[in-house]
């Protein structure tokens, strides 16, 4: 079985952790730029940063900052994975440097990522072959919290894998991005900085010792002897961790050794940190660009990135980064700690023009698959990969819900939150966490749930407290009956705006929660106005063709029967309806596939539930076996191995070929299915639909594909959905309804049973073996002229 990712499912927000400009430091520059990349694929406004500050008094940000922590505060971290889960980030990119992060060997942002709930990528700027003993634990407990890992080099990929023993599958290759200039000759930006007539050597980026800068000026007066028009421009600040516990001690020593050697002419130091367009320039007019850093264990390169990236022609030490991107001619690599070395191969390129160009060229053309806008697709790739993987094998949630205090007990029917999302007119649609959203307005399906629940109630407890409620749900009804129309419009706006008429679905939803209420209310006045616009609505059942609406038609229908049950005209519509659904299971239902069309959808127990309901009714012995095995066959499909349940997504849903998607799951698809399991009960008196109906009522316990809690105990509101990194955080009246429905059912069938909870069943357990649902021979029961059954 294959699962299914739909469009729904891409990444449509995400936010990126690191330092961030107008901080100085190579890693801030990175995150700016993969951002800028991200956001062109996603929106501006869906690409946010955490930035990292290493000052008291923070930097002047951009708007692209949504939050700021700092690096040694960890209540910071904490707050921020509580920003990122609040506002249902889809993704978060975190770059990882020891250094940038509080605590020992930078451990504080390990807080942060065990509180998220959203799939995280870590960049990884520094590998180390021999890593401290803190610094490997820091490493393998990020490569655990980590969906993936990206690694900017080949090596760095063997590394992770031989050193740290991380599975190849969880690192993923994607090369530092560059930007996309166009291959120009130097001089076409030389006039710019007044470098014309010079051939230009550039190092540029923050300084610091371990840089090699020297050994690059000691090159100079053997390059100047060759090449007198040569200028070596040293661009960049110095570092500012150097400059705040050495000062600018490194630079002045440079500029001693540049007096020294009797090269002031040919060594130009720029003192300052610039923007991206000014680099740009400054790298165009480079004829060569030298790299002699000190030490090979530097596993990536913004500045080596770049450069190759605009086709400069590359003279580096063979750190690891270099080795690689340099590779089959795309530069010269020189000896550690050799002015001698460099200067040869800086002679020699500018000693031959042909094969500087060559370089060149073989430099640029290699680069184009590292264009920014590549890099970021390739990072939305990825966690499109995750996204699929997530789908496949859930994790469990670590975030804290509200739930029961003994999932074993059934929680108390609570109306709380259901008060709190209706106002004087219905419920309305959407909540925003708890709190009602007016913006989106009313739907009719949502009040006719609304209508079912409150009717259960008040048929079980005999409770009339919530009438009030009732009474305006049918009043929504009404207004929502196109009497011209004869149909049953969808949703309302806020400001009580009509939209146009709606669909089978919901004018068949509407017959089942006006059925509910005149077999249910006690109140004559309540059942004589619901009785009414049944009767009003009933005929347009007739026209149904959509297989839900004509279950949920007859569902409506029989309720109301079992209050009038010589109504003829209901009778007359019941039987055609029930025909009408059952002819399609006879035509299209296969013994592997006993569904009436090639795919499932929404709603499905639905049509199982209403066959039952007719072949008993009717009576018709054919109807309730395919209800009986078509409902056994939905409930198999959305149960995991271990007995936890896994509905189809919505994403997708299933077809026949066993391509299904696992998420987002709906709380109305369990709704359906342990209504329909009652229904089972009552066809077969067999305890076992019981037993079933109260283990998808933990679904919403957290029985689930990621043991998320979606009932809340404290509200009385349930979560809206459950996706693969847990449990939507809004509380809309469509899964709140849903809930309330669900428990209702599952307490009526104890109730029915004389026990308060599901170990009162465990004495008809099945024998050891036989854990399967078997379909039992329906107990028919036939109607007399009050529609009332008798025994057959």
């Amino acid at each position: 079985m294959s699962l299914i990712l739909s469009e729904g499912s891409r990444i449509k927000s995400l936010a990126l952790l690191g330092s961030f400009v107008p901080r100085k430091c190579g890693i801030a520059t990175f995150t700016k730029d993969l951002r800028d990349a991200l956001a062109h694929e996603v929106g501006t406004d869906n690409a946010g940063v955490l930035a990292m500050d290493d000052i008291a008094d923070s930097y002047p940000y951009g708007p692209d900052v949504r939050f700021q922590i700092r690096a040694q505060e960890l209540r910071d971290y904490r707050a921020a994975a509580d920003v990122l889960n609040i506002n249902q980030i889809d993704l978060t990119i975190v770059q990882h440097e020891y250094g940038i992060y509080g605590g020992q060997d930078g451990a504080y942002v390990l807080d942060l990522m065990r509180r998220l709930r959203m799939p995280i990528i870590s960049t990884l700027h520094t590998v180390l072959t021999e890593p401290t003993r803190g610094q490997r634990r820091v490493m393998l407990e990020l490569a655990r919290l980590s969906d993936r890992l990206v690694v900017m080099s080949n090596l760095a990929f063997e590394i992770l894998a031989e050193t740290y023993d991380i599975p190849q599958d969880k690192i993923a290759l994607i090369p530092h991005g560059i930007h996309d200039v166009p291959f120009v000759d130097p001089s076409f930006y030389k006039d710019q900085f007044g470098f014309e007539g010079r051939k230009v050597l550039l190092t540029f980026g923050l300084l610091s010792p371990g840089k090699g800068i020297e050994y690059a000026i000691g090159a100079m007066p053997k390059i100047v002897a060759k090449h007198p028009d040569a200028m070596y421009v040293v661009l960049g600040a110095t570092h500012p961790h150097i400059l705040a516990s050495e000062g600018d001690a490194y630079r002045l020593r440079l500029e001693r050794m540049v007096d020294k050697l009797g090269v002031r002419n040919n060594v130009s130091f720029h003192n300052r940190f610039v923007g991206l367009d000014e680099l740009v320039r400054y790298i165009g007019a480079a004829d060569i660009y030298i790299t002699p850093y000190l030490n090979e264990a530097q596993i990536t390169s913004g500045t080596l990135a770049y450069s190759v990236g605009a086709g400069k022609a590359v003279v580096s030490t063979p750190y690891w980064h270099a080795k690689e991107l340099l590779a089959d001619d795309r530069g010269r690599l020189v000896d550690f700690h050799d002015a001698d070395s460099i200067a040869r191969a800086v002679n020699d390129l500018l000693g031959d023009e042909i094969e500087c160009a060559a370089v060149r060229k073989r430099a640029y053309m290699h680069c184009r698959p590292m264009v920014w806008k590549e890099v970021a697709r390739s990072y939305l790739q990825t966690a499109g990969d995750i996204l699929r993987e997530r789908a496949n094998r859930p994790r469990p949630t670590t975030h804290t819900t509200v739930g029961p205090e003994d999932p074993e007990t059934l929680p108390e029917v609570n109306f709380d939150h259901l008060q709190t999302m209706t106002d004087s007119t219905g419920i309305l649609q959407h909540a925003i966490y708890t709190v009602p959203d007016r913006r989106h307005g009313y739907a009719t399906d949502d009040n006719a749930k609304a209508l079912i629940a409150l009717a259960k109630y008040q048929a079980m407890r005999k409770d009339e407290t919530l009438s009030p409620m009732m009474t305006r749900y049918l009043s929504f009804m009404h207004d929502a009956y196109d009497a011209e129309a004869r149909r049953f419009r969808a949703f309302l706006s806020f400001d009580r705006q009509w939209q146009p008429q709606g669909t089978e679905d919901t004018h068949g939803r509407a017959l089942w929660a006006l059925g509910t209420v005149t077999a249910a209310t006690r109140s004559e006045g309540v059942r004589g106005f619901a009785t009414r616009l049944f009767g009003d609505a009933l005929g347009t059942a007739e026209m149904f063709q959509s297989p839900r609406a004509i279950a949920m038609a007859l569902i409506g229908i029989h309720e109301y029967l079992s209050r009038f049950g010589g109504d003829t005209q209901a009778r007359r519509i019941r039987k055609e309806l029930a025909d009408r659904l059952f002819e399609r299971f006879e035509v299209n239902a296969r013994p592997e596939w006993p569904w009436h069309e090639p795919a499932l959808s929404r709603d499905s127990a639905k049509l199982a539930h209403a066959l039952l309901l007719a072949g008993q009714w009717l009576p018709d012995g054919r109807m309730s076996e395919q209800g009986l095995t078509t409902l056994n066959w939905l409930i198999d499909l959305q149960l995991n191995d271990d007995g936890t349940v896994s509905t189809l997504g919505n994403q997708g849903w299933m077809d026949a070929g066993g391509n299904r998607a696992r998420f987002d799951q709906q709380p109305a698809e369990v709704m359906h299915l342990i209504h329909a399991c009652a229904e089972a009960y009552h066809c077969t008196r067999d305890r076992v639909w019981v037993r079933r109906a109260r283990q998808l009522l933990n679904w919403f316990l957290g029985d689930n594909d990621t043991q998320s809690v979606l009932y809340d105990n404290k509200t009385g509101g349930c979560r809206d959905a459950l996706h693969a990194d847990g449990a939507n955080l809004n509380q809309g009246a469509g899964a709140t309804t849903s809930w309330l429905i669900s428990l209702l059912c599952v307490n009526e069938l104890l109730q029915e049973l004389g026990v308060d909870s599901a170990d009162g069943l465990d004495e008809d357990e099945p024998p050891e073996g036989e854990t399967d649902v078997q379909i039992a021979e329906p107990q028919i029961e036939l109607p007399d002229a009050s529609g009332k059954p008798i025994s057959s």
